[in-house]
């Protein structure tokens, strides 16, 4: 027999009333039956997470519209500015990781080497195939993986779960410079938007925002990262991605003897602690040969503010 557990939940309202409170109280007698549900004879696994599948009230059952739907493969979202319940249709999408020995690709290789030292996550399609690369950066030590779990596709977009691992504080390793990355191959052209979800470990690779891969490296600091600039229609473009407080980019456009001639700011693709992309455009009759671009990150800590001097001209 299946056991029950039972509450008295005890409901106070008050009200104020020319200075004097009157309270009332009601009890309510919930109960939390273990009930299975099941579909054409399969029982289905409800996620309960900290709240329960199914309570029992005054002889009728209430079940969890969220439980009850990722069971039945569906994924539920609650939007609170239109206090309504959004069920989307989910299935897996399948994926193959695709081992370190087995990258022959001259493009895929130089990729890889270029976004290897930095934490983050990228989608690129190359010759007909997607691909995902997830990078811890450099760690001193061994003992560092990312592992992707499973990839799930929604009508306008999918979730690629990722998990990393870090050594033990207290495991004894070899100082050591490594790479740790996994890059793994869509066994079909996802739809939509793609987000991440870190399931487990200690670190949170972040997204880019406003490109979807690393290209060719112009330039980099610890928190920035620089195209090859570009000249076309009369103007000069200077592109990137970074990190910073607030998602913005401070510049100063100097001439070869110094002098500092125009200064701006920059919005970042976004706000908040990710990879951000930018774009900086100067005309081309304000720049001669050996000016230089100063940029500027806001950082948090110590050193709040990081500076990279890029000639470019």
């Amino acid at each position: 027999m299946r056991k029950r557990r039972s509450f008295i939940l005890g409901v106070l309202f008050g009200c104020l009333l020319c200075a004097s409170a009157t309270y009332a109280a009601e009890e309510w007698h919930i109960e939390f039956p273990s009930i299975t549900y099941w579909l054409d004879g399969t029982e289905l696994e409800l996620q309960e997470g900290s709240q329960p599948s199914t309570i029992r009230y005054e002889n009728a059952y209430y079940v969890s519209v969220r439980s009850l739907q990722r069971a039945l493969g569906y994924d539920v979202e609650w939007m609170p500015e239109k206090e309504a319940v959004h069920i989307r249709t989910m299935h897996s999408l399948p994926f193959e990781i695709v081992k370190e020995t087995n990258v022959t690709d001259p493009e895929l290789l130089e990729w890889i080497k270029r976004s290897r030292d930095r934490a983050m996550t990228q989608v690129r399609t190359w010759q007909g195939q997607t691909y995902v690369l997830l990078t811890m950066g450099a760690q001193t030590t061994g003992g560092y993986q990312v592992h992707t779990e499973k990839i799930e596709q929604f009508y306008d977009s999918y979730v690629i779960h990722y998990r990393t691992e870090e050594p033990d504080k207290y495991e004894s390793l070899i100082e050591e410079v490594t790479y740790p990355y996994q890059l793994i191959r869509l066994g079909e052209k996802p739809k939509g938007i793609v987000k991440f979800k870190r399931t487990s470990g200690e670190l949170t690779l972040p997204g880019l925002q406003g490109i979807s891969y690393l290209p060719d490296i112009h330039q980099q600091s610890k928190s920035m990262i620089v195209f090859p600039p570009q000249q076309q229609d009369g103007k000069w473009s200077l592109s990137g991605i970074c990190q910073s407080f607030e998602g913005v980019v401070s510049w100063e456009h100097y001439k070869a003897d110094g002098q500092l001639i125009q200064s701006g700011h920059l919005d970042t693709a976004t706000p908040v602690w990710k990879w951000g992309a930018f774009e900086l455009q100067l005309a081309a009759e304000m720049v001669e040969a050996g000016d230089e671009i100063r940029l500027f990150t806001q950082q948090v800590g110590p050193e709040a503010l990081e500076m990279l001097g890029i000639l470019v001209f």
